[in-house]
C-alpha cells in the first residue's frame, strides 16, 4: 500500500510540475486565451465566508471523531464534506500543512462557483523577511483539466512563505486581522513563522480555538491553539490571518481581470484587517497585563478572562493524549515505509526542522517539540492557578483554596491517566504491542527518538537495558546516533534557518515533567510550606497593570522571557 502511494505521489507531483511549468511558457509567450474551469456565478461576500466558515467547521468537526484522517478521506467523505457530491468519491489531493488552507478555500470556490486566483510566486522564501506577491495565477488557466488536476497544481506551489508577508503588503492572498469572534473563525489561517500553518475550524465559547494541522505524510491532525505555535512579529506576518476577496471584471478587451481588495478597501469594509494588533509585546485587558496567547483566549471568550481550572486543565489533558496519539500514527507511518530497516544516513539535515525528502515526511522533530510545548504549557498552567488560588485572584472560576484546588488537580491528573484516550499502544520490531500510560509518556518525553531512521522501540524512548529495549534491532551505529542526538531532544523550541548541529540544544532536560510537578504541589499541600517553584513564562496570565507600565505599544519581536510572575 505504502509503495502503491508513493508511485501515485511521485505522478501527481510529475503531471503537476510539468503542467505548472506549460502555463508559465504560456503566459511569457502572451497567449490570452481564457478558459474557467467552471463557472464563476457567485462572488466573495459576507455571505461566501458563512459558507466557508460552515463548510471548514463540519470537516473538522468530523475529523475531530476520527471520521477521517486524511484530507482527500474528509473530502470523499459526505458526513464530513458539506459540499460532497459524486465525483468526489475518487477525488485524490495532497496537501502538506501549508497547502491545506488553500486547497479548502480552491475546493470550496470550485463547489459554489466563486472566481478564485491565488499568488503563483512569490519574491521570497519560506525563512525570508520582505516576501511578496509576485504574480498570480487562476482557474481561467485553458491548461487545466479538472479539479483534481487544478488542486495538484496549486499544491505544487504553495509552501509557508505564501503567509509570510507583513500586514502593509497589498495583493497578498491572506490578511492580518485584530482578534475577535468575527475575525478568527473557521476558516481563519495560522501562521507559524516558524514553518507551520493550520486553519481553525471552532471557536469554543470559552476562547479555546481548534485548528486542522497537515503534514507531509498526507495526515490531518487536530491541534489545540497555544504556546506551542509561535506567533512572530509583523515583518514576519504571523498569527491569525483572514483570505482576501476579489471580483472578476471582463476588461475591454473582453479578457477576464481579477481585481483585489486594497488594504484600504479591507480596513473600510470592517474585515478587522490590522497590521499591528496581534505583535505587541503585551496587552492591557480588565486591568490585567498578558502576553498575546492570554490576549487571544480572553478576547475571544465569552466570559472574559474567568478561567475554570479542573475543566481547562482537563482540555489541556485531553489535548496532549490527542498529539501523542497522532505521533503514534506519525511513526507508524514512518515503520510501514521500512525507514528503520535501512542504514543510517551518513549525516543529519542541515536543519532537522525544515527540509525536503523521506527526512521531512517521517521524521518528528516538529511534531516532537510542539508536543514538548504542550507539556510545558500545562505545567506553566498548574503554577498560575494555585498561584492565582493562593492569591483569591478573582479570574479564577473556583470556589475552594489553593489546598483544595491542588488536591482536586493532583486526583484529575490521576484519573486521567485512566482515560482511554490516554493510554496508548505501539507495535515493536517483532510486531509485538507494547502499552504505554500518560506517566510513561512523562517519564520519556525527551528520550522519543524524532529519527525516522530508528526502531520503533527507540522512536517511543524505551530505557536502555530494559526488556522492552531489547527487541531493538538497531546495530550500535544507530544507538551511537541515538545517544549523540540527546542535545537535539532536549530542544521545545523549534529553530530554522540554521544549522542543527549535534550539539544544538540544552545538556541539560528541561523540568517540565507533569508528575513531579503534581507530587511538588502534594508536598507543599501536605507541608504548609511556602513553595518557590522555578516560574517558567510565558502561561499569557499576567500581573494586575500598575502606573509605571507603559503597554509596550507597536510592532515589537516578542521576548518570552521578560514575562514573569511574582512568588506566592
Amino acid at each position: 500500500m505504502r509503495k502503491r502511494w508513493n508511485i501515485w505521489l511521485v505522478i501527481c507531483c510529475g503531471i503537476a510540475f510539468a503542467s505548472v511549468t506549460a502555463y508559465a511558457k504560456t503566459q511569457e509567450a502572451g497567449v490570452a486565451e481564457q478558459r474557467p474551469l467552471w463557472q464563476p456565478i457567485n462572488k466573495w461576500d459576507r455571505n461566501a465566508e458563512i459558507e466557508f466558515s460552515a463548510f471548514v467547521e463540519q470537516l473538522g468537526t468530523v475529523r475531530a471523531r476520527m471520521g477521517c484522517i486524511k484530507l482527500h478521506h474528509c473530502l470523499q467523505s459526505p458526513e464530513a464534506n458539506m459540499l460532497w457530491s459524486e465525483e468526489d468519491r475518487t477525488l485524490k489531493v495532497f496537501s502538506d500543512c501549508a497547502d491545506v488552507p488553500y486547497t479548502l478555500r480552491a475546493y470550496f470556490a470550485y463547489k459554489t462557483k466563486r472566481p478564485f486566483q491565488w499568488m503563483r510566486h512569490i519574491r521570497g522564501g519560506r525563512y525570508k523577511i520582505g516576501n511578496r506577491p509576485r504574480n498570480y495565477a487562476d482557474f481561467l488557466d485553458p491548461t487545466t483539466r479538472d479539479i483534481r488536476h487544478f488542486l495538484m497544481r496549486l499544491s505544487a506551489h504553495i509552501h509557508s512563505g505564501y503567509y509570510r508577508m507583513h500586514g502593509k503588503e497589498e495583493g497578498t492572498d491572506t490578511y492580518p486581522v485584530d482578534i475577535d469572534r468575527k475575525t478568527v473563525r473557521p476558516g481563519t489561517v495560522y501562521y507559524d513563522p516558524k514553518g507551520h500553518v493550520l486553519i481553525v475550524y471552532k471557536v469554543e465559547d470559552n476562547g479555546v480555538v481548534r485548528l486542522l494541522d497537515g503534514h507531509p505524510d498526507n495526515t490531518l491532525t487536530r491541534a489545540r491553539f497555544g504556546e506551542k505555535f509561535a506567533r512572530g512579529s509583523a515583518r514576519l506576518g504571523g498569527g491569525f490571518r483572514n483570505w482576501r476577496w476579489y471580483t472578476l471584471n471582463a476588461a475591454e478587451d473582453g479578457r477576464w481581470q481579477f481585481v483585489r481588495e486594497t488594504n484600504e478597501e479591507l480596513a473600510a469594509r470592517g474585515s478587522g484587517f490590522s497590521e499591528t494588533a496581534q505583535y505587541k509585546k503585551k496587552y492591557l485587558l480588565e486591568k490585567y497585563w498578558m502576553n498575546y496567547y492570554g490576549w487571544v483566549r480572553a478576547k475571544l471568550s465569552k466570559n472574559g478572562m474567568r478561567i475554570r481550572p479542573l475543566e481547562e486543565f482537563g482540555e489541556l489533558i485531553e489535548s496532549l493524549c490527542s498529539d501523542i496519539r497522532d505521533r503514534l500514527e506519525a511513526v507508524d507511518i514512518a515503520v510501514e515505509a521500512g525507514l528503520h530497516a535501512k542504514d543510517h544516513p551518513g549525516r543529519l539535515p542541515e536543519n532537522i526542522y525544515g527540509t525536503t525528502g523521506a527526512w521531512e515526511v517521517y521524521s518528528t522533530p516538529s511534531r516532537d517539540a510542539r508536543l514538548k510545548a504542550s507539556v510545558r504549557e500545562i505545567h506553566r498552567f498548574v503554577n498560575t492557578a494555585l498561584e492565582w488560588s493562593e492569591k483569591g485572584d478573582k479570574r479564577l472560576v473556583y470556589t475552594g483554596g489553593m489546598v483544595s484546588l491542588a488536591r482536586a488537580l493532583e486526583k484529575r491528573w490521576g484519573q486521567s491517566q485512566e482515560l482511554e484516550g490516554c493510554g496508548f499502544s505501539y507495535k515493536n520490531s517483532i510486531g509485538d504491542s507494547v502499552s504505554l500510560t500518560l506517566p510513561d509518556v512523562m517519564d520519556r518525553l525527551f528520550a522519543l527518538s524524532f529519527d525516522p531512521y530508528h526502531c520503533p522501540e527507540l522512536r517511543w524512548g524505551a530505557p536502555a537495558d530494559s526488556a522492552e529495549r531489547a527487541t531493538c534491532p538497531d546495530k550500535p551505529t544507530k544507538v551511537s546516533w541515538y545517544t549523540r542526538e540527546q542535545r537535539l531532544r532536549n530542544r521545545i523550541e523549534r529553530i530554522y534557518g540554521e544549522r542543527t548541529g549535534l550539539d544544538f540544544g540544552p545538556e541539560e532536560i528541561p523540568a517540565i515533567h507533569l508528575g513531579r510537578l503534581m507530587d511538588t504541589w502534594a508536598a507543599h499541600v501536605r507541608e504548609h510550606i511556602s513553595l518557590n517553584a522555578p516560574k517558567i513564562a510565558g502561561s499569557g496570565w499576567m500581573d494586575p497593570a500598575t502606573d509605571t507600565d507603559s503597554g509596550f505599544e507597536g510592532c515589537i519581536e516578542p521576548d518570552p522571557s521578560t514575562y514573569t510572575f511574582k512568588s506566592p
